[in-house]
């Protein structure tokens, strides 16, 4: 929206925090939008750490006003998350003139958020009124447009924000990772690229992934994810790499390696060192080793000489390092001990970097030398969980309808996932839950139960279930869940 007007307007995108919104407000911003989950009594914002921090709305009032006469110097407000409008009372209590929020008794659906916000900046940024852009972006979403609100009733809206915004040839930026503050003039450790992507279709890890993060920013400083092949081990690490990279919550960065076929702790080294050098911004240590060992007692110096280069290096970094596939060095006894007398040694002289280690087997549970590590069990997808990734995954799904049962309110309820990833296709938008419903009935499928809810199997069997029958299953559930529920009434 603001790209298309091309105006000389200064944007700034954060994650929503409590620092976060402070800060802003503290640098004089004119206008603030806020998007994500909301109650009629507060707001949900991140807390750092993979969790959620419920903001009341006698916190978020104090919050806004800390530090002023009363006002906090902001104009304009937009809160998009359902049941907003008490919300939206405490930023007019601020001093706040023009809110924008959602009545207190109503939801709305992510699309029509997203489309009314999309038309209501469009028209901002070229200068309309807010009165103007908010009755235009209603028109836009005409079956939910009764649910949006502009407060306070009582003032003239017909007031633009943008007004005396000069004309730019500002484009949007094309690397993302500058959006967060990873520029070229940035001081971070990595020049490599992000960490690997997370799945589109990612669901049932919540508490993977929160534990994780837990352990990798608490005290533990080093956690290893365990399970059999193909529970979904890497994913979780992609999950926590990414929320750690976009989120700036290591300083230099994360680097992500994976050790696939890496069967002892020399080439392990190698594969960390040939990563810093291409990886360093600047590094005043040769990490070009020329010689080759021809006996032990070289090659030992020569790992002496390699794990004291990497530890200059690291020494007063903050960074995440992801070791993933560790299955080589896990599964042989001589390599694991080594690889534990290793990264005790780096932790001993590099006290700023966090590690995070996959593999199938656990590899340490209790401390290494000085150290504590957290061994975390990555286990199969609860049943339900393995149907809505089935139902996700096939190329042959119609979504939401594929849930549904033709008579019946809430054929499944929505099921959400911490990093942003359900489809709203895939929501039913009700309130009532059905005491057996499409999850729990394709659950119970001899084909998904073969499958043992191992990502990696559901998967396969998305991908190769033909479409009839596919369609049948599906039918065949529809009829079975139709049943049982109207036995149950």
């Amino acid at each position: 929206s603001f790209a298309g007007a091309q105006k000389n307007i200064d944007l700034r995108f954060g994650f929503a925090t409590t620092e976060t919104l402070r800060a802003e407000i503290s640098n004089k911003c004119i206008a603030i939008h806020y998007t994500g989950h909301g109650s009629p009594e507060f707001l949900l914002f991140e807390n750092g750490r993979g969790g959620v921090q419920f903001v009341s709305v006698k916190k978020l009032t104090s919050l806004l006003c800390a530090g002023t006469s009363g006002e906090c110097g902001v104009e304009f407000v937009f809160v998009s998350a359902c049941h907003s409008e008490l919300v939206g009372q405490a930023f007019i209590k601020a001093g706040v003139k023009h809110v924008v929020c959602v009545k207190v008794l109503d939801r709305v659906l992510d699309r029509s958020a997203q489309q009314f916000s999309r038309v209501f900046y469009q028209h901002l940024a070229n200068g309309y009124t807010v009165q103007d852009c908010f009755e235009i972006a209603k028109e836009t979403v005409v079956e939910e447009s009764s649910k949006f609100l502009l407060l306070p009733d009582n003032i003239d809206h017909q007031v633009p924000i943008f007004e005396n915004a000069k004309p730019s040839e500002w484009t949007p930026i094309a690397d993302p990772a500058r959006v967060y503050g990873y520029g070229p003039s940035s001081t971070r450790l990595w020049k490599a690229p992000p960490p690997p992507a997370v799945p589109s279709v990612f669901v049932g890890r919540n508490v993977e992934i929160y534990f994780t993060l837990n352990s990798i920013l608490g005290n533990t400083h080093i956690a290893t994810l365990w399970g059999e092949e193909g529970v979904g081990k890497s994913t979780v690490a992609r999950a926590v790499a990414n929320y750690a990279y976009e989120r700036k919550l290591f300083r230099d960065g994360v680097l992500y390696l994976r050790m696939d076929k890496v069967n002892s702790v020399s080439m392990l080294l190698r594969r960390l060192l040939q990563a810093v050098n291409r990886s360093c911004v600047s590094a005043d240590v040769d990490l070009n080793f020329q010689f080759s060992p021809r006996s032990r007692a070289e090659e030992d110096t020569l790992m002496e000489s390699q794990v004291e280069s990497l530890a200059e290096i690291l020494r007063y970094r903050n960074s995440l390092i992801v070791l993933d596939h560790c299955d080589s060095l896990a599964e042989n006894t001589s390599s694991a001990a080594e690889f534990e007398l290793f990264l005790g040694r780096l932790k001993d002289e590099v006290h700023g970097v966090h590690i995070l280690i996959t593999s199938r087997v656990s590899m340490y549970s209790g401390r290494f030398p000085g150290f504590p590590v957290k061994s975390l069990e990555i286990q199969r997808l609860r049943p339900r969980d393995g149907a809505m990734l089935f139902v996700r995954m096939c190329p042959h799904s119609r979504g939401r309808a594929d849930l549904q049962v033709p008579g019946l309110k809430n054929a499944s309820p929505p099921v959400v996932d911490p990093m942003g990833t359900n489809e709203e296709e895939y929501e039913n938008g009700e309130d009532e839950m059905l005491r057996y419903d499409m999850l729990t009935s394709l659950s119970e499928d001899s084909r998904l139960r073969i499958t043992g809810n191992i990502p990696k199997k559901i998967a396969a069997l998305a991908y190769t279930i033909s479409a009839t029958d596919y369609h049948r299953l599906i039918y065949e559930c529809q009829n079975v869940v139709g049943n049982v529920n109207s036995m149950l009434s």
